[in-house]
């Protein structure tokens, strides 16, 4: 097999685009449980909805649980339909949600007050 010139960390250069998509998709996921958490866990006079911290916890965990339980469902379709089917029609309701989730106002954490 011949060699190629270009190399990232002494591997194929296609490994440097996996992985920064992994990087961003992992950053993305873990910001938005930490603000889900911060919307749910602030009382409603600082613009979140004031659910005790066991309540707002336990919906983070199972938000992050769902997440990796519907990879599991959606591999399953992806083996019977073609991968790139599914993963264009399962990104494309996530970016309007994300969008919409981080557009509001942030819970003001009293980080401000000096």
């Amino acid at each position: 097999m011949k060699e190629r010139g270009k190399t990232f960390l002494g591997q194929p250069r296609a490994l440097a685009n996996l992985f920064g998509v992994e990087l961003w998709e992992r950053f993305s996921f873990y910001g938005m449980q930490g603000i889900l958490l911060i919307n749910l866990y602030y009382e409603a006079s600082r613009g979140g909805l004031g659910i005790d911290q066991d309540t707002a916890t336990s919906i983070v965990g199972a938000y992050g649980g769902s997440v990796y339980l519907a990879t599991v469902i959606g591999a399953w379709f992806a083996d019977r339909r073609g991968q790139w089917h599914d993963a264009i029609s399962g990104a494309l309701p996530l970016q309007p949600r994300r969008r919409g989730f981080t557009a509001g106002e942030f819970p003001d954490t009293g980080s401000n007050d000096g």
